[in-house]
C-alpha cells in the first residue's frame, strides 16, 4: 500500500496497469482498488488486480489475454495487449517480429468491436528500441497518417465481419478496414440495409468510387487499382442518416469465408477460449448439447470446400462433431495432440471435410456434436471456412 499511494501522490498517473492476475486475495486488491480511487478520483485501472471475486467489480476496463490475435465482443471499455515479436520485454533471441500488416489489422478488428491496443516494445539494455521494432512501428505510423481516423476515436460497427475485413463507425460514417482485396475489385458489402452516398479511398482524395446495390441486403464498391495493392486499404462510407444493417455473416463467391469462434453464438455451456492464437479454442464442450453457430447470409448459391481448424490437446481426442449448413453435414473426427496449450506453444491444425451446396438467402452454419468420449471435452474449436468451389 505504501507504494501505491507513492506511484499516485507522486507521479499522478492518469492510468494504475495492474498485472498481479489473481495473486492477490481479495481483501488486499478491493482494498488497493479503492485507495487508488480515494487518492485520485479520475485514475483509471484495469482488471488485473486479483481479477475478480464473487462477481465484485473492482476495475475500470477488461484486458484481453497476452498476445491476443483475435477479439470477441466486449461490453464496455477494453483493451488488447499484443507484443511486436512473442515477448514482453527485450529478448535478443526472438527474431518471430510480426509485420506491420499483421498488427494494422489488430488495431482494425479492435477497433471494430470498440477496444483499445497497448502495444508491448521492449527497449534494449541502451534504453533504444531494436531496429526491428522502429521498422515495424515506422511502417504502422505510415498507415496511420493515411488511416488514423478509422482507428482514433472510433465506436463498434454496426456492421457484421466481412469476409474480406472489418469496419469501424464514427458518427454516420463507416471505415471499411480490408485485409483481403477481391482480386476483380468488386468490394461486397454483406447485411447492409443503408445505401452509402459517398465511399472514399482514404490516401487517394476526395473522388468518389463507383458504388451500386446489388439487392436488398448488399452493396458493391470498385475498388480502384491503388487499393487492391495497397496495405489494408480503408474506404470511408458516409451515410445521411443511422446505418441499418444485420448481423449475419456474408458468404461470398470471390473469397474464402472465415467463421472464428469469437463472432459466434454459443449454447451448452461451450466456452470460447483465449484470444492467444497457441492456445486458442473452445473451452467446457462436455454437453452433448453444445453448439457453436452463426446466422449467415448467401447472395449466390454455389458449392464450398468445408475446412476446419482446432487445436489438438493432450488428453482430448476420439470424439467426432458435425459442421450442418442448409440442411446438410459433414462429420470430422478429433485427434488427440502431444501438448497442453499455452502462451507460447499450441497444436493448431485445419482438416478439410468436403463440399456443401448451399443456397441462396439466410441460413445457420452450425457445429455440433456428434461424439463425446466420457470425461473429456470435445474439442478446442477455434473455426470453419467455407471457400468457394469454381463453377
Amino acid at each position: 500500500m505504501p507504494q501505491l499511494e507513492e506511484l499516485i501522490t507522486g507521479y499522478d498517473p492518469d492510468i494504475l496497469w495492474w498485472d498481479t492476475g489473481t495473486m492477490l486475495p481479495y481483501e488486499m486488491a478491493r482494498a488497493m482498488f479503492d485507495r487508488a480511487n480515494q487518492l485520485k478520483p479520475s485514475i483509471v485501472m484495469n482488471d488485473r488486480n486479483g481479477e475478480s471475486y464473487a462477481g465484485d467489480k473492482y476495475f475500470d476496463y477488461h484486458g484481453t489475454p497476452d498476445k491476443p490475435r483475435y477479439f470477441q465482443p466486449v461490453d464496455g471499455y477494453w483493451e488488447a495487449i499484443p507484443t511486436t515479436n512473442e515477448s514482453y520485454g527485450y529478448n535478443k533471441s526472438d527474431k518471430s517480429h510480426k509485420s506491420p500488416a499483421e498488427l494494422v489489422e489488430l488495431l482494425a478488428r479492435a477497433a471494430s468491436k470498440g477496444g483499445n491496443v497497448m502495444l508491448n516494445v521492449g527497449p534494449m539494455g541502451t534504453g533504444q528500441f531494436s531496429p526491428e521494432d522502429r521498422k515495424l512501428l515506422a511502417g504502422i505510423g505510415e498507415w496511420m497518417k493515411v488511416n488514423g481516423e478509422a482507428i482514433y476515436g472510433a465506436e463498434r460497427t454496426p456492421l457484421p465481419v466481412q469476409p474480406w475485413g472489418t469496419s469501424s463507425l464514427k458518427g454516420h460514417d463507416l471505415y471499411l478496414s480490408v485485409f483481403a482485396a477481391p482480386k476483380n475489385g468488386a468490394l461486397v458489402i454483406g447485411d447492409l440495409q443503408s445505401s452509402p452516398k459517398r465511399p472514399t479511398f482514404l490516401g487517394a482524395g476526395n473522388s468518389a468510387l463507383p458504388v451500386r446495390r446489388l439487392d436488398a441486403d448488399h452493396v458493391q464498391i470498385t475498388l480502384p487499382a491503388a487499393a487492391r495493392t495497397a496495405l489494408i486499404p480503408v474506404i470511408k462510407l458516409t451515410f445521411d442518416t443511422p446505418i441499418q444493417a444485420g448481423s449475419s455473416l456474408p458468404v461470398s463467391r470471390s473469397q474464402a469465408n472465415d467463421y472464428r469462434i469469437f463472432d459466434a453464438t454459443l449454447a451448452g455451456g461451450v466456452g470460447c477460449g483465449s484470444n492467444t492464437y497457441a492456445r486458442a479454442g473452445s473451452t467446457d464442450w462436455t454437453n452433448p448439447q453444445g453448439r457453436v453457430w452463426w446466422p449467415v447470409i448467401v447472395r449466390s448459391a454455389g458449392a464450398y470446400k468445408v475446412s476446419a481448424t482446432y487445436n489438438r490437446v493432450k488428453g482430448i481426442g476420439g470424439g467426432e462433431f458435425a459442421v450442418s449448413v442448409d440442411g446438410q453435414s459433414l462429420k470430422q473426427g478429433v485427434e488427440s495432440g502431444d501438448v497442453t496449450p499455452d502462451l507460447h506453444k499450441g497444436d493448431v491444425v485445419t482438416r478439410e471435410l468436403g463440399v456443401l451446396k448451399v443456397s441462396a438467402g439466410r441460413h445457420e452454419l452450425a457445429i455440433t456434436a456428434v461424439k463425446i468420449p466420457p470425461g473429456q471435452e470435445l474439442i478446442r474449436f477455434i473455426g470453419v471456412t467455407l471457400t468457394p468451389v469454381e463453377r
